[in-house]
């Protein structure tokens, strides 16, 4: 997604009076945009700075170049003198080899660009593929014989009747980016947090942080993958952050979700609907969410953001089923790192209730499961987290 850095904002006027909460959210808002394309634009500053450098540099290069024919073709007599004629001739191998290295940096490059290109496009017709089957995992594509007793146990489970409510109308991308860009803010406010606190614990690379916000706990995980890009990582993992049939495989068996399509706004914004069902299928735990890949100046972020449930039409469940409602706010972020930017620092977080994290950590040791799933699949794993644990 490449949002448009030139867009003009209005200033924040001064408040001269009491607000409504719909002033104020228009105003937060705005000034979310506004801190958004502010950094957007510091970074095309140093992108053109950049190439301006380069520019002079190959000036001073050929004009080096020319200086050195003329040179030769004077036969001035600084060249006559055999030491000096001999570190002539080193330096301008030199600078053919300093030449011969820059061309082969900028074709390796093009060809690294050439190739996340391609990896995108694989990626886009994996996605109407899954698109076009429904994205649905649930349709079997396996025989009885070889369903293992998790699979069958999220068969039976899965086979109750769930209504999935379609929008009153639907969303614009200028709504769900203004509804993503607001939530980064509040994750990079978490994020940059004095507050926060750890356990100091590593597992297989992945930290905790944690801070606490009233009835809210908010966390996160990080690990850092040396040489794989953040456009590598991305390409190969918004599949899994994105297509319900990918993102319900995350999932332990015993809690395996469903999750629907409900709008596919365009290539970086789809809004999704997961449903938890209980035993006997009565009971139904519905979360409807937004789904956001966002560019930021240091890579990505992915915005899981719940919406409100008003933008649903009216639906009516099978009788003596219940519909129970929660929040799912959760995020993704992939960082440049490194001397070079080589390497990605992927972090994923989330807020829980303060009662629910007190009571137990089984909730902390499912959303571990989920990331090294998630790395498993993307990244390549040497430890196998199946959906019954690990192994």
């Amino acid at each position: 997604m490449e949002p448009n850095e030139n867009v003009e904002l209005p200033e924040l006027e001064p408040v001269v009076a009491p607000l409504t909460a719909e002033e104020k959210q228009a105003r937060q808002r705005l000034h979310v945009r506004r801190t958004y394309y502010r950094k957007l634009h510091r970074l095309q500053t140093l992108r053109t700075e950049v190439q301006q450098l380069e520019a002079q540099y190959q000036q001073l290069v050929d004009r080096n170049k020319l200086m050195e024919a003329c040179a030769f073709v004077a036969d001035l007599p600084e060249f006559l003198d055999e030491k000096e004629y001999q570190k002539h001739l080193r330096l301008r191998e030199y600078q053919e080899v300093s030449g011969l290295q820059t061309r082969l940096q900028q074709q390796n490059e093009a060809l690294q660009a050439a190739v996340a290109d391609y990896d995108q496009y694989v990626e886009y017709v994996k996605t109407l593929v899954d698109t076009e089957q429904g994205w649905s995992k649930y349709s079997s594509s396996s025989s009885d014989e070889t369903e293992s007793p998790e699979t069958r146990l999220s068969s039976v489970l899965n086979q109750s009747p769930v209504v999935i409510p379609t929008l009153r109308a639907p969303l614009t991308v200028e709504y769900c980016r203004q509804v993503a860009l607001q939530r980064y803010e509040e994750i990079r406010r978490i994020r940059e947090s004095p507050d926060a606190l750890s356990t100091g614990a590593s597992v297989f690379g992945w930290r905790d942080k944690r801070h606490h916000d009233k009835d809210l706990v908010n966390f996160y995980l990080t690990k850092t993958f040396p040489d794989i890009s953040v456009e590598q990582l991305m390409v190969r993992g918004w599949n899994y952050l994105s297509a319900p049939r990918h993102m319900a495989s995350l999932y332990s068996a015993s809690i395996t979700p469903q999750i629907f399509m409900v709008q596919r706004v365009d290539a970086d914004t789809v809004v999704l609907m997961r449903v938890f069902s209980s035993a006997d299928g009565n009971s139904l735990i519905r979360s409807f969410y937004l789904a956001s890949r966002l560019r930021i100046p240091t890579g990505y972020c992915v915005i899981y953001r719940s919406l409100d449930n008003s933008l649903l039409a009216p639906y009516q469940n099978p009788p003596g089923i219940q519909d129970r409602w929660v929040n799912y706010n959760t995020w993704v972020t992939m960082e440049h790192v490194g001397e070079r930017g080589q390497s990605c620092a992927l972090s994923f977080g989330g807020e829980v209730h303060h009662a629910l994290a007190a009571m137990s950590h089984a909730w902390m040791i499912e959303v571990l499961y989920i990331v090294m799933r998630w790395e498993s699949l993307v990244v390549g794993s040497r430890v196998v987290i199946e959906n019954g644990g690990t192994s």
